[in-house]
C-alpha cells in the first residue's frame, strides 16, 4: 500500500505475499483479497482512489457526479 505524506512524498508498506495465492478456490481468494483491501481502507479512508465509476447514468436533469 503507498500513502500520499502530509509533507509531500509518499510511504509504502508492502505486506507478506499470500501463500499460496492463488489457492484453487476462488471465492476464498477474492474474499481474502477484498478483506485486506477493506482494511486498508478502514485505515486510512482518505487515501483511498476511487476508480470505479459506479453510478454512470444520472436522471435527466442531475448534474454529473464525476
Amino acid at each position: 500500500i503507498v500513502f500520499r505524506r502530509p509533507e509531500g512524498g509518499y510511504h509504502m508498506i508492502v505486506e507478506p505475499a499470500l501463500d499460496p495465492f492463488p489457492s484453487g478456490d476462488s471465492t476464498a481468494d477474492i474474499t481474502t483479497y477484498n478483506e485486506i483491501t477493506e482494511r486498508w481502507v478502514r485505515h486510512a479512508p482518505a487515501q483511498y482512489n476511487w476508480l470505479h465509476r459506479r453510478f454512470k447514468k444520472r436522471p435527466s436533469g442531475e448534474p454529473p457526479l464525476y
